[in-house]
This record gives structure tokens, C-alpha cells and sequence, in this order.
């Protein structure tokens, strides 16, 4: 165990020293080739600048005097007498031809001379007997030239100087900072080695071990969550096992309550078996009163159905006497008479009207009703129930106007069951109201045309609207003998209505009046569509 804990020391140790001192390396490498680059551009402009000085003062001092050929050679020597670097020199007249050099050698000897060299002077990059020059050329006073080399070997040897210098320095410093890295890589590997040992410890479970690292960095951190961690668990573990002392009295007291639970529960699935049963024959004669009820009330329509027909059919040679007696034909009445054919004529006209309604509500809900539905003006509807409805309000000294919102568009409907529904709640409105007036309404709201009937009536009490639109309903039996009616009016606008897409509804306070109101589906165009 301990020559495997050795062995990762070592491997951890060294992947550490090893990637600082990459890093190292390569900081320190970066740095000294940037220090040696500046310096061999600093000693190299130094040269330029020097041999461009050395080549202007030599120009300057001969001037135009090329003809004495020893002087100009002692100018030359006495100014490159004191320069280290001065490797040759010549000078050649206007056709390049050399008459003088440092190598005698040479003198007679044609040189070309580089093309566009005027007064500046030219410097150039060359070799001479394999050392590394810089060579300067420049016009001198009538038109010759005058060539001089100085070498760089002395730079190359300072650069090499320093290059050594800085691999020298290199070297102390990573020899320096691989001892740290080692010393300080070791403190943490030892670190670390503690808290793998405490790790291994408190997962084989002992929970009282110790991790001792007294640092205050990130590994000290984490050794005292270490020993916190043990210590909580060794807290749990306690808990735990007290707990489990206690679970086996608790799972023999379920148990028992179990089996108990058990028992009662079959008691109540027989229960509940018995009751599923009795429910069974209830559902059974439930839905044996629901088909006698069905029955009836189909026997009931049938029944309704038979007796309009035959109260209907001596109606019409009635209404034929009636009218025969008020023309005349059959001879002059008395007052007394024509009062009483008058009674005669009302109820027969509300005998009508209650055959009618019956008619009506049956074709609706049976869907035998047939609607003939085309583009209709609500507009047209409004105006022309009003223009029926204002006698009946004049003869109760009523208000009845119409408040109508320009250009409401078309409707798809049929326009006599419209203005049945619409008539059907002025009537109502009228006959409900003793003062004040009826207003009827119609704007469009959204994608419908709404229509209202409002009236300043006795209105209705809030716990009967719900029944206001059920057939052979009346809100009260009193209402019902003053104002009269048979509760089959409201429920066949309901169902005409809703044939044509809309709703119907109603909004009411006593004794402020009501407010009927019903929507229309706007007539949809193509691009709706």
C-alpha cells in the first residue's frame, strides 16, 4: 500500500514541476528572443548610422579634389584609422573605373556602378571574404564614386555574447524555480496524500478518523468539509439506528391495524356490493320512468298537436261569420251586438294566436319548421316592427322609437321569424309598461348585430328569469291573469333565434324595467371566408 501511494506522489509530483516548467521554458525563451532581436536591431541601426557619418565626412572632406590621388588615400586612411570596422575602401572616377583601393589589386579595374544612385548614399547587405559586411556606396564631387565595407562580424559576436549570457541566466533560474516547484508541488501532493487516506478511511466506515491538514487554502477547506461530513454521518448513523429500534414495534402495530383494515374492508365490499345492486335497480327503474315519461310527452305533443288542428279548423268559418256580420251581409247590427261581436273578435283573435304559438313551438322543436333564409336588412326589420307595434303603444299613451346605428351590414336570415321575435318582445315590452316608453335597438358589436328591446316596465324578479324562455311558463300566476298570454312567446323566440345562430337573454330589476336583448351572426363575405 504504501509503494502505491508512493508511486502517484511521484507521478503527480512531477506532472506538476514538469508543466511549470514548460511554461517557464517557454516564458523565458519568448523573452530572451525578444531581448537579443531588439538588441541586434539597436547595434545594427548603430552601425547604419555610423557608417553613414564615416562615408558623408570622408565625401565632405575630399570635396572636388579627386586629382591628387595620395591625398585623397591619406584622407581615407587617416578617417578609417580610428574605426574597427572599416574592412576596404575604393573609389572609381564617373566611368567606374577604380584608381584607388585598399586592395592595390584592384586599381584599373571596372566596377558597376548601381543603377539610380544619386546623391544619397546606397547601402547594401554583402559578404566579403566571407564575413558578413554592410556595404555604403555614394557619388563623391564629379561624379565618381567612392565604395566602403564595414563589417557586422563584431555585432554577430556580441549578439552570440548575449545569447550565451541569457542561456546561462535561463538555466539558473528554471534549476532555482524547479527546486520551488518540487517543494512546493510536495507540501500539496502531501495534502492531498491525507485527504485520499481520510477518503478511504471514512468510506470503509470510520467515521471517527480525523483528516489533520492545518492549511488555510482550498485543501484545508475541504479537509474540515471532510471531517464535518464524517461527523454528520456518524450523527445520521445514530439516528438511523435508532430509528430502526423503534421500526419493528411500529411495523408490527401497522400490521396489526392492517389486518384489522383488512377485515373491515371486506365488510365494506360486501356493503358496497349490496349497494352497487340496490343501485343497479334504481338505475333500472329510473330509466323505466324516463321512457313512461317520453312516452307521455310524446302522447302529450300528439294530444297538442290533434287539438290544434281541430280547434283550428271550426276557427276559420267563425272568423268568416264574424267578418260577414261586421260588413253588413248579413244585415245591420245594434250597439249592444257589434259590443259584443267585438268581445266575439278579441277572443277569437287570442285563440288564434294561442294556435299559432302551438304550432310554431311544435315545428321548431320537432325541426319541421322550414325557414327561408336570405340577405335581410336588420335595419328594415327594426323600422317596420316598430311601424306595427305604435298603434298598440299609442293606445297605452307609450313612447316606442327606434335607436338605430348607421350602416349595420347584412344578415342571413329569414326576415318574417325576425320580426316575429322582434314584435313578440315589443308586445311583451307594452304590455308590461304603464309609463315612460319602449326603445328598440340594434348597433353592431364585433362580428354580430346585436338588437334590444328596452322598456321602463314593472321588470322581473331575478329568481324567475331562468324560466322566462321555458314554454308554458309564467313568471306569476297573478301577472298572469292581469296581463294575460299563454308562456309560449319568449320560448319561440328562443328557438328562432338560435335557428338563425344567435342568443337571446334578458336583463331585468324590479320595478326599473327590462332589457331583451338578442344577437345575429353578420352575414360572412367571401374574403371573411
Amino acid at each position: 500500500m504504501v509503494h502505491k501511494n508512493s508511486k502517484v506522489k511521484f507521478k503527480l509530483i512531477h506532472k506538476v514541476t514538469l508543466i511549470v516548467l514548460l511554461s517557464l521554458i517557454l516564458a523565458m525563451g519568448i523573452h530572451s528572443y525578444l531581448t537579443v532581436s531588439y538588441e541586434r536591431d539597436i547595434l545594427l541601426k548603430l552601425r547604419f548610422e555610423e557608417g553613414i557619418r564615416t562615408v558623408t565626412r570622408i565625401n565632405n572632406t575630399i570635396g572636388c579634389s579627386t586629382d591628387n590621388v595620395s591625398a585623397l588615400s591619406d584622407i581615407i586612411s587617416i578617417e578609417l584609422s580610428s574605426h574597427e570596422g572599416a574592412v576596404f575602401y575604393k573609389v572609381t572616377d564617373p566611368d567606374g573605373r577604380v584608381y584607388l583601393s585598399s586592395d592595390e589589386d584592384e586599381i584599373g579595374a571596372f566596377i558597376e556602378v548601381p543603377l539610380g544612385l544619386m546623391d544619397e548614399i546606397l547601402v547594401q547587405n554583402s559578404n566579403f571574404e566571407g564575413e558578413p559586411i554592410s556595404l555604403f556606396i555614394s557619388r563623391i564631387c564629379g561624379g565618381g564614386t567612392i565604395w566602403l565595407g564595414l563589417s557586422t562580424q563584431s555585432i554577430e559576436q556580441v549578439i552570440e555574447e548575449m545569447i550565451q549570457r541569457a542561456l546561462l541566466i535561463d538555466f539558473l533560474l528554471v534549476s532555482v524555480f524547479i527546486l520551488f516547484a518540487y517543494i512546493l508541488s510536495n507540501s500539496v501532493i502531501v495534502s492531498i496524500k491525507k485527504l485520499t487516506e481520510g477518503a478511504r478511511e471514512i468510506g470503509t466506515g470510520n467515521l471517527d478518523y480525523v483528516i489533520d491538514i492545518q492549511t488555510k487554502d482550498e485543501i484545508g477547506h475541504l479537509a474540515v468539509a471532510f471531517n464535518k461530513m464524517a461527523k454528520d454521518l456518524k450523527e445520521s448513523r445514530y439516528e438511523l439506528e435508532c430509528y430502526s429500534r423503534t421500526l419493528e414495534a411500529k411495523v408490527d402495530e401497522r400490521t396489526n391495524e392492517l389486518n384489522q383494515n383488512v377485515t373491515e374492508l371486506k365488510d365494506a365490499r360486501v356493503a358496497a356490493l349490496n349497494l352497487l345492486e340496490d343501485m343497479d335497480n334504481a338505475n333500472k327503474e329510473l330509466n323505466e320512468s324516463y321512457w313512461k315519461l317520453k312516452e307521455a310527452d310524446k302522447l302529450k305533443d300528439e294530444f297538442m298537436n290533434i287539438a290544434v288542428h281541430e280547434l283550428k279548423t271550426p276557427l276559420v268559418p267563425i272568423i268568416g261569420y264574424i267578418s260577414m256580420m261586421r260588413d253588413g251581409s248579413l244585415g245591420e247590427l245594434t250597439e249592444e251586438e257589434e259590443k259584443s261581436l267585438d268581445i266575439i273578435s278579441r277572443n277569437v283573435d287570442r285563440l288564434k294566436k294561442l294556435i299559432d304559438d302551438i304550432l310554431d313551438i311544435s315545428k321548431l322543436e320537432s325541426g319541421a319548421m322550414r325557414f327561408e333564409m336570405n340577405d335581410v336588412s336588420v335595419v328594415d326589420v327594426v323600422r317596420n316592427s316598430v311601424q306595427d307595434m305604435q298603434s298598440y303603444a299609442a293606445g297605452k299613451k307609450l313612447t316606442l322609437k327606434a335607436e338605430i346605428q348607421a350602416d349595420i351590414p347584412l344578415v342571413h336570415g329569414d326576415k318574417n321569424r325576425l320580426m316575429q321575435v322582434l314584435t313578440d318582445l315589443i308586445d311583451n315590452a307594452i304590455k308590461f309598461t304603464e309609463s315612460g316608453g319602449v326603445v328598440v335597438e340594434a348597433k353592431r358589436v364585433d362580428d354580430d348585430v346585436l338588437v334590444g328591446v328596452r322598456d321602463t316596465g314593472i321588470g322581473i324578479v331575478q329568481k324567475d328569469i331562468s324560466r322566462l324562455f321555458v314554454k308554458f311558463q309564467q313568471i306569476d300566476s297573478s301577472l298572469s291573469r292581469r296581463y294575460g298570454g299563454t308562456g309560449l312567446g319568449l320560448a319561440i323566440c328562443k328557438k328562432i333565434v338560435e335557428a338563425h345562430g344567435g342568443r337571446i337573454w334578458v336583463e331585468s330589476k324590479l320595478g326599473e324595467g327590462s332589457v331583451f336583448q338578442f344577437t345575429l351572426p353578420l352575414k360572412k363575405t367571401a374574403s371573411s371566408a
